[in-house]
This record gives structure tokens, sequence and C-alpha cells, in this order.
């Protein structure tokens, strides 16, 4: 369990954590509506270099970005909104199975819990809780 008290440790935490974790290619993250899911994920994505501004996939629900960084195997990050599904048939209508068993790209899951009996085993959860308005608590998995 770590506490952030600002948006720079934030965003620090979350290099940490995918830094450990690279290996991993699945992200799923929890928490309430502004929390910092997608600032987790605009963090990981710069430092992948990835271009242009990263931003909830709310109504696309999955965002597909190309990974610059040479530093890296994976070639794209997908960023995958569940907020607005009603059941895990939807994602998977979307193609997630595919997305998952593609061992080239990385996934960042927000609000991972609305498909929770279709994630793989193998992947990192990062659960994330307002303390108050600047701090956070979370907890990896």
């Amino acid at each position: 369990m770590s506490i952030v008290n600002n948006q720079i440790e934030f965003k620090e935490l979350a290099l940490k954590i995918f830094t450990r974790n690279k290996k991993k290619r699945i992200f799923c993250l929890y928490g309430g509506l502004g929390a910092g899911k997608t600032t987790f994920t605009q963090a990981i994505a710069k430092a992948l270099k990835i271009e242009g501004t990263v931003t909830s996939p709310t109504f696309n629900i999955i965002k597909q970005y190309k990974i610059q960084s040479s530093k890296i195997d994976y070639k794209n990050l997908y960023h995958i909104d569940c907020y607005r599904l009603e059941d895990e048939k939807e994602i998977l209508n979307l193609g997630f199975r595919e997305l998952v068993e593609d061992k080239a790209s990385l996934l960042i899951i927000e609000w991972a819990d609305k498909i929770n009996k279709i994630l793989p085993k193998k992947r990192i959860d990062v659960y994330i809780k307002i303390l108050d308005n600047f701090k956070r608590e979370i907890i990896v998995k």
C-alpha cells in the first residue's frame, strides 16, 4: 500500500508500478470516479513516448495508441474503459479476447471490476482510493 499526496507523486508511483511489472501486459485499474485511473494511464503513456493526448475512452470503450519507445517490446497500448458496459459480452464483441492474446500489446483497463469474470489470471490489479482532494491510497496486487 502506498499513499500519494499529489499528482506528481501519483504519476511517479504509476511509473514504478509499471516498471516493476513490465513482463505483465495487463493492468486492471479499480477506483471511483476521479480516483486517477486515467492519470495513471497517462503517466505510463508518457513513459512509452506515445504521441498526442491520452484521454479516457469512456465513449469509445477502447482506444489504441502506438508505442514509440524502443525500450519496450510492446507495439501498442490499448486503453480500455468498461464504465459504460452492461455486461462482459459487450467487450467480448469488441475483440477483447484477441487483445488479451496479442503478445505485442499492453492493456490498461479502467473499471475492470465490470468484467472480472473474463479477466485473465496473469495481470496486475491496481486499486486507487480517494482519501481527499489530493491524497490517494494505492494498493497493487
